[in-house]
């Protein structure tokens, strides 16, 4: 799968140009003699959502209840000068990724398939619950209690099934270094802004806001990001956010 730098459906609007605040420190403006690397400070467009993007950004916002209003408004606005920031600053600097095969098709289906259970799960009114966790009881060969904490934790497992077919798709055919590289500056970048913008510290499991914000962003916005458990986890280990 190739991965496209220029990342011709993200195009953002033109309008007034701004300095990336993250992701560069220096001013080369000052100099016409000195290279300008990733680390360069630049000015920026903001990438602009468009109107579909938005609402499902701003309705998983809305469903997690994070913060107030005014913090997810600014939220929202912080997030479009920062993608501005990392295609022009950390993608334009990437180099291309060469296909390594072809996808298997098959973890595609499998990841279909946990999605589909788990929003019937997740329909599933209170009776049907219960049937199901009896049925779980009655064929244990074990007697283990199936209770609606296993349920959740099944649940669990099913999403953690889906994104590992989903992330093997997409990560298993490209060379890791510069697609990991761009990711961690992504989700360090996107770590800040949670944490300055909700005062609240961005932790990584599947059914907590962060993770479920970075996936909702990664999967609208389509920017080449990793956003595997492990991966994100052992990012947030090491950015200031996170602590």
């Amino acid at each position: 799968m190739r991965v496209d730098r220029n990342v011709a459906t993200m195009q953002p609007k033109q309008t007034r140009l701004i300095r990336a605040p993250l992701l560069g420190t220096t001013d080369s403006s000052t100099s016409d003699d000195k290279p300008e690397d990733a680390n360069t400070s630049r000015f920026v467009d903001p990438y602009r959502t468009d109107a579909d993007q938005r609402t499902a950004i701003r309705q998983v916002l809305d469903d997690l209840n994070v913060s107030d209003e005014e913090g997810r408004r600014i939220f929202l606005l912080a997030l479009e000068y920062e993608i501005g920031a990392f295609q022009q600053v950390v993608l334009e600097h990437l180099e291309p990724i060469e296909e390594t095969g072809p996808a298997d098709e098959r973890l595609s289906d499998i990841a279909k398939a946990a999605k589909q259970l788990l929003d019937l799960l997740d329909a599933a009114c209170e009776e049907t619950r219960a049937h199901i966790l009896q049925g779980m009881v009655n064929a244990d060969i074990f007697n283990r209690i199936a209770d609606t904490r296993y349920l959740a934790s099944l649940q669990c497992e099913i999403d953690r099934l889906a994104c590992a077919c989903k992330t093997g798709l997409e990560i298993d055919q490209r060379q890791q270094g510069p697609v990991n590289e761009a990711s961690r500056r992504f989700i360090d970048m996107l770590a800040n802004v949670y944490s300055e913008c909700f005062e609240a510290k961005p932790t990584y499991e599947p059914d907590e806001p962060f993770a479920v914000i970075l996936q909702t962003i990664v999967e609208q916005t389509g920017l080449p990001v990793r956003f595997d458990a492990g991966f994100v986890k052992k990012t947030l280990s090491k950015t200031g956010a996170a602590d």
